[in-house]
């Protein structure tokens, strides 16, 4: 269903806050800037919310817009299941790192799903963003939607760095469908997860990166080496040239 901008604020106003749960699905709303800048404001009044599922998927949010609503989030204190869908939303390399620092202050967070596919936000975006949640020292559950977005060779690499030096993550999920990783990013941050010391569940998802059948086992054979995994799932489309 979709709602207009005065159907949402309409929505918005009969809330109670004292929810500890809350849903909320505005995909393909048109929502812009200012509807997200608005809803931020309702959701910096919910205290004692634990849980938190936002699909944003394409709604024209940008920079300032995810620059407000991160800030809003970081006010919340009581937040400890977060989702986040924010696809196809013109955020660029400088929105998804503002977005990163908030979420780091946040902290009590221990489970993030974010979904950040179709972004541009490119090699430095990815990198800045994954530097930030490493000061999430709770975050147990990290599931990382980053498909469509060219981060590159060195994005890939210095996210697997990055990842490694989680403290408590347990369950780790990335998605990278056509991010142009290319077998030596793949490979290379493969490797760097695996020096992790606390990773028990990986999947990771290298669809469509130029990656051929010797390097898939090979980042099996990595990864398998170092990590103690419970469960283990590479997802690679098979490209032959």
């Amino acid at each position: 269903m979709r709602f207009s901008f005065n159907q949402i604020k309409s929505l918005l106003d009969s809330f109670v806050v004292d929810f500890s749960q809350l849903y909320l699905d505005f995909n393909q709303n048109k929502l812009g800037e200012q509807g997200v800048i608005d809803l931020s404001g309702y959701l910096s009044n919910c205290n004692y919310l634990d849980n938190l599922v936002l699909n944003l998927d394409w709604n024209l949010i940008g920079i300032q817009g995810i620059q407000i609503l991160g800030s809003k989030l970081a006010n919340n204190k009581s937040i400890k299941n977060l989702t986040l869908k924010l696809c196809g939303n013109n955020l660029f390399a400088q929105g998804i790192s503002d977005l990163g620092i908030q979420l780091s202050r946040m902290p009590k967070l221990q489970s993030l799903n974010i979904y950040l596919g179709q972004n541009c936000i490119k090699s430095q975006g990815i990198i800045d963003f994954s530097t930030a949640l490493i000061n999430c020292k709770n975050l147990q559950v990290l599931v990382l939607f980053i498909n469509g977005n060219n981060i590159g060779e060195q994005g890939a690499i210095t996210l697997g760095s990055n990842l490694s030096k989680f403290q408590n993550l347990k369950e780790l999920a990335i998605y990278l469908h056509s991010c142009n990783t290319g077998n030596k990013g793949a490979y290379m941050m493969c490797n760097q997860i695996s020096k992790s010391k606390s990773i028990t569940n990986l999947m990771i998802d290298l669809n469509q990166n130029q990656i051929n059948n010797l390097n898939k086992l090979k980042l099996e054979a990595q990864i398998k080496k170092t990590l103690r995994l419970s469960k283990l799932k590479i997802i690679l489309k098979i490209q032959c040239y």
